[in-house]
């Protein structure tokens, strides 16, 4: 429960966000339907991730990428902007070294490999945006150690 001061309200300073934890993998979720995305964003902090923000287009997600550089990223394919998805998949992962988790109504076609781990099927179970996730970073961190 958030404290109230002496007047009943809320000080500014408990609406901020507190600054991102680094003891929990960080994801950036990339997906122009706003419904999705913040489903998205419950079931990966449910999960034990940091959702560090959520980009509609291709700009607004690399932007946030490049501030606060994730673990992962979770990818529509089709942005709002008109960009697909696999331009930001491989910026991030590029300038980052973030896995990437691509989620698409139409998942032919695209090839996991280099900066993507996995394609899941929209709609998607909560279980199957955790598990996907999850295992992406395990990858990850196999990837890493090899290296």
């Amino acid at each position: 429960m958030m404290a109230m001061n002496g007047d009943g309200k809320i000080p500014a300073a408990a609406l901020v966000k507190p600054a991102v934890s680094r003891h929990r993998p960080q994801v950036l979720i990339v997906e122009d339907e706003p419904l999705i995305a913040l489903n998205a964003e419950a079931i990966l902090e449910e999960a034990g991730f940091e959702v560090t923000g959520i980009a509609a287009t291709h700009a607004q997600a690399c932007a946030l990428a490049d501030a606060l550089p994730p673990d992962l990223a979770v990818v529509d394919m089709n942005l709002i902007d008109g960009r697909r998805g696999l331009a930001v998949a491989q910026h991030i992962h590029g300038a980052h070294g973030a896995m990437i988790v691509m989620a698409t109504a139409n998942p032919e076609g695209i090839a996991t490999g280099g900066a993507i781990h996995s394609v899941l099927r929209k709609p998607y179970s909560d279980d199957a945006l955790a598990r996907a996730a999850g295992d992406a970073l395990v990858a990850g961190a196999c990837r890493r150690s090899v290296a």
